[in-house]
């Protein structure tokens, strides 16, 4: 079984992680949050693991949100990432995440 994370949950995220908490055959990690807003909301309600960059935990944890842990925990626990983050923070991911971690993203 595959482990997959998808770093970013607008409206291409949102719909690759519903897609993928029904697949039988990949165990979905949960999706990578950057911001507080009513998505949030959303991926809780849908039960989704929810992470968030070290620098954010403070912010989300203040908000009464029970994160699942930090995006690099996410990723460590992943075989593959998905990102779906907005444009211009695929590269830096790939920098700063997914080449150090020496895990697949596309």
């Amino acid at each position: 079984m595959v482990r997959v994370f998808i770093n970013g949950y607008g409206n291409i995220g949102r719909r690759l992680a519903s897609a993928f908490s029904h697949d039988k055959e990949i165990q979905f990690v949960g999706i990578g949050k950057y911001s507080i807003d009513n998505k949030v909301d959303e991926a809780f309600s849908k039960k989704f693991p929810v992470y968030v960059p070290e620098e954010k935990v403070p912010e989300f944890k203040g908000k009464g949100y029970d994160i699942s842990g930090t995006i690099s925990d996410a990723i460590k626990k992943s075989d593959l990432v998905i990102d779906a983050a907005k444009d211009g923070f695929g590269y830096s991911n790939k920098v700063n995440f997914y080449i150090p971690l020496n895990k697949p993203a596309i």
